[in-house]
């Protein structure tokens, strides 16, 4: 089972796929995003609420040490 990256066109679709009465079930076979991100988008929709749900959060992790300026440099 692969990772698939979920695009801001495909939470938008779920977001308004949601607004329109559908169950996830429904919505995941439609926008081929897997059901267990839906249920998580549907979720997120309802705790940050409308303006908020389709930006995306920031990554947590340890920052790289090079910069993008020092990757151009070396290439």
């Amino acid at each position: 089972m692969s990772r698939r990256v979920t695009t801001r066109d495909d939470i938008a679709a779920v977001i308004a796929l949601y607004k329109a009465n559908h169950v996830p079930r429904e919505i995941s076979a439609q926008t081929g995003v897997a059901l267990r991100a839906v249920q998580n988008l549907v979720k997120r929709f309802h705790d940050l609420g409308e303006d908020e749900s389709t930006a995306p959060l920031p990554k947590s992790g340890r920052p790289k040490l090079v910069s993008p300026w020092t990757l151009k440099v070396i290439s």
